[in-house]
């Protein structure tokens, strides 16, 4: 049955990204966000569904995890939509702060800084509160917190310091977006990172940016030394 466990451990990273279990409303909100807010019931549902197979299959009394069989039955029915869904389990999307793009593209150019923009749209009638966690130090979010008044947008320029070599960037680097419905009359000034505690009262949004490199203006610049050199 530890097979069943470690089945139990990549569902939740593949469906999370996280190995923590967080609670199912920021699951389904984090897949929204993916799913550019067009996510139907159906689809929230699989999301359920992996999540209470994962969440058995990780019981730590071995005889109360589910067997390979109920597994595979369990998720041909997440391909079905005959099943019934639950509506109070189901997340609402008209209160999420829009974020473009979800994926950060940086073409790569040796020893310069490059840099890429992220667009906050507030569709609510509520100001939103922002917060950008950065994966190293290589990495400048400006601003890297603030508020995006209802209807309102804010850009957010991300960028990568420069960089004596492609190596020392990865393909895999992860932002956070945090964001929190806010009350009126607080400045940017006064945004801070304790707001954004997911132990407190406020839903706190979580969305992953990734971060994808493209080395071909580096390659090429390299050949072009060579070149010259021989």
């Amino acid at each position: 049955m530890a097979d069943i466990y470690s089945l139990g451990v990549v569902i939740v990273e593949l469906v999370t990204g996280t190995k923590s279990i967080p609670h199912i409303t920021n699951v389904l909100r984090r897949w929204t966000h993916r799913w550019n807010k067009s996510a139907t019931r159906h689809q929230q549902h699989q999301v359920i569904k992996c999540m209470e197979i994962a969440l058995r299959c990780s019981l730590q009394e071995p005889e109360n995890r589910p067997s390979i069989n109920e597994i595979i039955r369990d998720l041909s029915e997440t391909g079905s939509t005959s099943g019934s869904i639950s509506q109070t389990s189901l997340c609402q999307h008209d209160d999420m702060l829009g974020i473009e793009p979800l994926e950060l593209r940086f073409h790569f150019e040796h020893n310069k800084q490059i840099s890429c923009s992220v667009e906050l749209t507030n569709e609510t009638s509520n100001s939103t509160a922002f917060n950008i966690l950065t994966p190293s130090e290589q990495y400048i979010a400006q601003p890297d917190k603030g508020i995006v008044l209802p209807g309102g947008k804010r850009e957010v320029k991300i960028t990568l310091q420069s960089q004596e070599s492609a190596t020392q960037v990865t393909n895999g680097d992860k932002f956070v977006v945090q964001s929190i419905k806010l009350k009126e009359g607080l400045a940017d000034e006064e945004i801070t990172d304790r707001m954004f505690n997911s132990k407190g009262s406020e839903v706190v949004d979580e969305v992953n940016l990734m971060v994808v490199y493209d080395p071909e203006k580096y390659r090429e610049e390299e050949a072009s030394k060579v070149s010259f050199v021989s």
